[in-house]
């Protein structure tokens, strides 16, 4: 007799291809679709993330009407969705700390077994006086609806469940794919004629979180130094023509590229000499496991997990200081080895077919 595989409905992803988004299509490729399969709810957004591919390899994506939107159809649709399909599992992923329990109170009442809270970040930007009390009163009820925690990092995880047991589990990358790549290096380089050019760059939503604006003045300042040097920023978002007028009146239009969502992100990382990654705020980024998988020396801003340094060579600075502290560190570095970046990231349990088969067991049971 075949078995029909389990169903788990997963949450809190967007349209925006981010570390997130990536992380749990990571995870949907390599778990054994026979025996488990990934639905989506998409709250906030026309089109989800990855959409067609979910669609291929045979997830549903079921739109959920924001309560602004109606709290009648909000809930007649979650009601149908547990209705209609019976979950073992609901897997929610969490960027921001949580204003309601709705979807997992409902899994709960239809007998859903797994309703698991995943926290992908450490703090966030302050929220009205409204919104605190909703997410007190959320913190309050959590242990009610929810069955496990998991969280990408300790201060991911002590951020968003206080003294309640969870699960660190490791924001892993396809290793295969971020390994160092001469060839990928050249393509890019010779693509933006970039071949003795000291290349800088960065991967990240261009919005406040990211803090790119700070990114600019470093390489204003890093370029003022050494004028033989390209920056490149792989992303889009909320402050592209603020930064574009930033870049234009600096006069670095040919040297800070602005180049917008990229399917192949580990070319670039390859293409790169250095990566700077100056955040207000992260969990634990998975953009940096993928630029040390390449070998890459890396700047990060000292507020993030110092967790994230899996090979022993990143350099934490404060966004606090000038730009030009940042612009030294950059241009002191020397020699750097890249060849053997992804090993210490499979060494180090960074390996998405590890972190797959976790997941896969967990709701599986």
């Amino acid at each position: 007799m075949i078995m029909e595989a389990k169903r788990v409905l997963i949450g809190g992803l967007t349209g925006n291809c981010g570390g997130l988004e990536t992380y749990i299509m990571s995870i949907y490729r390599r778990v054994d679709r026979e025996k488990i399969q990934f639905d989506f709810l998409n709250y906030y957004t026309p089109d989800l993330a990855f959409e067609e591919e979910i669609k291929m390899l045979g997830g549903h994506i079921y739109r959920v009407p924001m309560k602004r939107e109606g709290i009648f159809k909000h809930y007649k649709v979650l009601n149908n969705i547990f209705g209609s399909t019976q979950y073992s599992g609901v897997y929610l992923q969490c960027n921001r700390k949580l204003e309601s329990l709705d979807t997992l109170r409902l899994a709960k009442r239809f007998g859903v077994k797994h309703r698991v809270i995943h926290s992908h970040n450490s703090t966030q930007k302050a929220t009205s006086f409204l919104h605190n009390i909703r997410i007190w009163l959320t913190e309050k009820n959590m242990d009610r609806y929810a069955t496990g925690y998991f969280a990408c990092s300790e201060d991911a995880g002590k951020w968003m469940f206080g003294d309640k047991k969870y699960t660190v589990i490791n924001n892993s990358i396809d290793t295969t794919v971020f390994n160092y790549d001469i060839n990928k290096r050249n393509a890019i380089r010779e693509q933006y004629k970039l071949s003795d050019q000291t290349v800088l760059g960065s991967v990240g939503r261009l919005e406040e979180q990211k803090n790119p604006e700070y990114l600019i003045e470093v390489f204003r300042a890093v370029h003022e130094k050494n004028p033989n040097t390209v920056f490149l920023h792989i992303g889009d978002g909320p402050k592209l023509e603020e930064l574009q007028c930033t870049v234009k009146k600096y006069g670095l239009e040919n040297s800070y590229l602005l180049l917008g969502k990229k399917d192949n992100v580990s070319d670039y990382l390859n293409a790169m000499d250095a990566f700077l990654l100056p955040s207000r705020y992260e969990g634990f980024p998975i953009v940096l496991v993928e630029a040390q998988a390449t070998g890459l020396p890396c700047y990060v801003a000292d507020n993030i997990t110092r967790s994230c340094d899996l090979t022993g060579g990143m350099q934490f600075l404060s966004i606090s200081d000038s730009p030009e502290i940042w612009a030294d560190a950059v241009l002191a570095e020397k020699e750097y080895e890249r060849e053997h970046g992804v090993e210490t990231i499979r060494q180090a349990g960074y390996d998405i077919e590890k972190t797959s088969k976790q997941i896969q067991d967990y709701f599986l049971n």
